[in-house]
């Protein structure tokens, strides 16, 4: 569970660009400090806040009811945005299919294509279906495993 948590919000720290230029929140929390960035990404996000003094507290633990807090506006950015993390969108994964034309060949309208997001075996695919043909699309890595004519 610890790791499903440090990969969301570490997620939604790599998946930001933009942070707080010079506009300082809080009055403990350096610029170029090795957390300052991640601290002000997830401000940015709604996600946390710090304390009314205008205090972030970097050397204090987190509570529960915080983790709490946090974890459910984390959820909820994530639920608002329909972001995934690390995981190929369907727009990406269509579009590398698109690259090999084993996969999709040349004329196919992207309506005419079943796209699915799979767990199969651990691991998530894109799973396309197109006329008498199926492609599996690792979604975490964009690499092609398999594609081949569908049996009659």
């Amino acid at each position: 569970m610890k790791k499903i948590i440090a990969t969301l919000i570490i997620g939604i720290i790599i998946g930001s660009t933009s942070t707080f230029a010079a506009s300082k929140l809080f009055s403990d929390v350096e610029q170029g400090q090795w957390y300052s960035d991640a601290v002000y990404n997830l401000v940015e996000k709604g996600i946390i806040e710090g304390y009314d003094d205008a205090t972030f507290k970097p050397s204090n633990g987190v509570n529960r009811a915080e983790l709490a807090v946090m974890l459910d506006r984390l959820l909820t950015h994530l639920e608002n945005k329909n972001v995934r993390l690390g995981v190929l969108t369907e727009v990406g994964a269509l579009a590398v299919m698109q690259s090999y034309d084993e996969c999709i060949p040349n004329g196919i309208a992207p309506e005419d294509i079943k796209l699915d997001l799979k767990d199969i075996t651990g691991g998530l695919y894109w799973i396309a279906e197109i006329q008498d043909y199926y492609c599996k699309l690792n979604a975490l890595t964009a690499e092609m495993e398999e594609y081949y004519q569908l049996p009659e």
